[in-house]
Formats: structure tokens, sequence, C-alpha cells
């Protein structure tokens, strides 16, 4: 290999080094500054109140995904495989398909804003005709920011890619501290959310050089066909918990809203352990993908399995303990405990079977992929329907564990079937098993301490029966620290934010 060849992998190695610090960084403090953005919102509007927000973002949410037209990854398609010339890739490609989306965005937010009054006479939610007609103005902009990022990210620009919607949840914690101070009520949440998601697309225009620009050239039926792909991908992938709120919201209560959506906001802090695991693996195996190394892949693969299940787990007894009180703090949300605690469950019974579906996309079984998504999609809804009405968000979250269950069993199938690739084995899924138990119990009534220490039996009998795993993780995060470190020090280093 040439100096130019060892020089170039140098230099993407830092950038992933860069990249999977950032992750870790943009995550923690997306988790802290949305966890104090709820905790805000619920002081300034009340229980109902929250829960008729929750709705409010999740409309706005929806519209956005579905404006998309998906655009925005078929930007980082394009970008990342245009020649690196350095600086932003494609640039034409990435301005039409950006003002694209944006304008069938802003037509779908148009419609959202027109039907308030509609769509809360028919929810019975107070206030939200008040909230969606400001909110609505979000969504071009929350597409802007999906488009202008993916186009960063292709570029082999990280910094600013991964840490932008680290940003729009900081503001929106500082938004909506500053209405809750003026006491402006529904107005204020509704004006302070818009403007939060306006502050990443001002962040990343603004730092993107006028050299970057080229003459639009607008989407083709390529693009368009490879965006709906996306679509339905993403929809079934990241719409899951949002269409649970609307259903209860439909079915139950503004309140009922609320407390899930408070209850999912803090079982999702399991779902970092999977964050963290990527950060250290994640350009392991994507090599190893590229190499056609099976065998080598499947051992990356289950050592990710091992360290968000660890994670996991060391999460779950910290919720156990720790998720009452945390509740407390937004008010009268007491009830709302059992439903964290089966949420939790159900993410940690994800994080046992690790991310079979990512594994089947990159060994070339993206459709089955596809279509194992919108299976567990409508899995769920239909036992939403089920349980929601006799037992409201229990049922709701019983729904998700049963959900998540059958999705990972489907999805074991197929990787068996299909690839002949054993993803988990009966005993690597008896400690996160005893784990849901656990906490299936302390949703029960069981004592949270008795539940806390079995969980951290549990965990510890997990680090010593996956300590060969854990070992090269530990050299893997030291290995990316110390790429960060090197990469910061060069005095003309490149492709810095």
């Amino acid at each position: 290999m040439g100096d130019g060849d060892g020089s170039a992998s140098r230099r993407a190695q830092g950038v992933y080094a860069a990249g999977a610090v950032s992750t870790v960084v943009a995550t923690a403090i997306s988790v802290a500054s949305g966890f104090a953005a709820a905790l805000i919102a619920n002081r300034l509007l009340g229980k109902d109140g929250f829960g008729t927000y929750s709705i409010a973002a999740t409309a706005v949410f929806l519209v956005a995904l579905v404006g998309s037209l998906g655009l925005d990854r078929r930007v980082l398609y394009l970008t990342a495989r245009a020649p690196a010339v350095g600086g932003l890739r494609a640039p034409g490609a990435a301005i039409g398909l950006l003002a694209t989306a944006v304008l069938v965005t802003a037509g779908g937010a148009l419609a959202l804003a027109a039907g308030a009054v509609p769509i809360e006479r028919a929810t019975e939610l107070p206030g939200l005709a008040t909230l969606l007609p400001v909110m609505a103005g979000g969504a071009p902009l929350l597409v802007a920011t999906w488009v202008l990022a993916e186009w960063r990210r292709g570029s082999m620009l990280m910094g600013h890619a991964i840490l932008a919607p680290a940003a729009s949840e900081a503001a929106r914690a500082l938004f909506l501290l500053g209405a809750l101070t003026a006491a402006a009520g529904l107005p204020g949440a509704a004006v302070a959310s818009t403007a939060a998601l306006a502050v990443p697309v001002v962040w990343l225009v603004l730092s993107t050089p006028l050299g970057a620009l080229g003459r639009a050239r607008m989407p083709g039926r390529a693009d368009l066909a490879y965006g709906l792909r996306m679509v339905l991908g993403r929809a079934t992938k990241e719409s899951a918990n949002r269409l649970d709120l609307l259903i209860i919201a439909a079915l139950g209560s503004a309140a009922a809203v609320a407390e899930y959506a408070v209850a999912s906001r803090i079982a999702m802090l399991l779902v970092t352990a999977q964050l963290v695991s990527a950060a250290a693996l994640g350009p392991r195996m994507a090599a190893l993908d590229v190499a056609g190394d099976r065998d080598a892949l499947a051992v990356e693969y289950r050592t990710a399995r091992h360290v968000a299940t660890v994670l996991g787990l060391l999460g779950a007894a910290a919720i156990v303990m720790m998720g009452l009180p945390v509740l407390r703090l937004f008010g009268d949300y007491a009830g709302a405990y059992p439903v964290l605690l089966i949420l939790s469950a159900a993410f940690l019974l994800d994080l046992a079977f690790g991310p079979g579906i990512l594994l089947l996309g990159m060994l070339g079984r993206a459709g089955a992929a596809l279509w194992l998504r919108v299976f567990g999609l409508a899995t769920l809804i239909g036992l939403d329907l089920a349980l929601i009405p006799a037992l409201g968000t229990i049922g709701a979250s019983v729904a998700a564990l049963i959900a998540m269950g059958v999705l990972n069993a489907a999805v074991w199938i197929a990787a068996r079937w299909l690839e002949r690739m054993v993803l988990v084995g009966p005993r690597d899924l008896l400690a996160p098993a005893l784990g849901v138990a656990l906490l299936i119990a302390a949703a029960a009534g069981t004592s949270p301490a008795l539940c806390t220490a079995g969980l951290g039996l549990v965990t510890a009998g997990t680090v010593w029966r996956a300590r060969q795993s854990l070992v090269p993780v530990a050299a893997a995060m030291l290995t990316v620290a110390r790429g960060v470190f090197r990469r910061g020090r060069e005095p003309n280093g490149r492709d810095r934010d």
C-alpha cells in the first residue's frame, strides 16, 4: 500500500473516530436537554397541557417524516458516492433535494395548521388548536436540518451533522425555560419549540461556505423512488412510540398521553446502550462487511450485543431504583411507574437480541429488513388497538413488550433462514430474560430494592460470562479516544466543522 493510501486510511479513521466521540457527546447532550425540556414543559403546561403538547409535537414529526420524501437519505447516498474533492460534495443535487423536501413539507404543515380546529374537536384535546398552527411551522425546519446534516455526513464532515439534533434539544430546553419564566402557557410552548427547531438550521446554513453552493438539480424518478423506500423504512423504525401516543390520545385522555410520554422518554435511556456500542464497534463492523468476512462480522455482532446488554442491565437497575423519584419530579406521575418498568423491559429485550435488522441490511437483505420493520409496526398497532381500550397506558406498554419480542423472533428466524446465521443462542438470552422478569416483577409491586439487587447480580454474571468480548471493546474505545486526541493536535488538521 502506498503512502497516499495509508494517509487516506489514517484520515478516514480519524474522521470516524471523531464521529464516534461526537456521537457519544451529542447523545449525552440530547438526553440531558430532552429530559430538562420535558420537565420544564410539564411545569409550564400542567399534566393535561403536556399531553396535548406531546400530541402536537408527534403530529409535527409525522408531517416532517412524510413530507421529507426520504430525500435526506438520498442526499447522504449521493454525496457519499460523489468524488472526494474536499468540502461539501454534490452541491447541486443536495440543494435541489433540500428545496423539494422543504417545499413539500411546508405544504403538509399548512394543511396541519388549517385543520387544527377540526383536529381538536375530533380528539377532544383542549389547546391543540392553539399549538398546531404555530408548531406546524417546525416541520419544514426539521426537514431542513435532516437534509443539511446528511449532506455534511455524506461529505465526511461529521461534527456539525452529529451535534445538530443536540443543539436543537438544548435550545428547546432554554426557550421553554424562558416561556416558563414569562408564564406564557401554551402559546409560549409552541413558539419555544418552533424556534428551537430553527437553531440547527441557522447553524448549519451559516457554517456552509458560499463556495460550496452550486446550481440546483431537481430530483428525478430515481431520487424519489429511493427516498420513498427510505421513508417507509424510517417510518416503521422511528414512529412506533409516536403512534402509541396517537392511539392513546384517540382512546384515552391527555393525562394518559402525558404519563406515557414521560415514561417512554425515561425508558429510552436504555437505547443509548446501542449508541455507545456502535460508537466503538460500528467502523469495525462496516470494514468487515466491505471485506466480506462474515465470520468476523458475526463475532463483532456478538460483542456489540454483549456490550449493549450489560449497559442495558445497568440502566434497568437504575430505573427500578430511581424511576419513581424521577417521575415525581414531574408532579403527579407515580402512576406511570409500572409503565416505565414494562417499557424498560421491552427495550432490554431488544438490546438482548442485538441490531439484527441492521445486520440483515449489511448482508444485502435490505428488502427483508424493511418488511420485517413493517411487520413489527403492524403487530404493535394491532396490539395497541386490542389492549389500550381495556388497560390504558399499561396496555400500551405491554403491547410494546410483546411486539418487541415478536419482531426480534421474526428477525432471528429470517437470519437463520436467509443467511444460515444464529443471531443469539438460548444461553445468551438467559440473563436478559431474568432482567425482563425482574422488571415485570417490580412493575407488579415487588420491592424495588430486591429487584435492583437481582439486576445487579444478573449484570455481574453477564459481565463475567462476556469478559472475553468486553475487553476488546474497552480497547476499541481507548483507540477511538486516542485517535480523536491525536487528530485534535494536528496543527493543520482539515475536515473540521
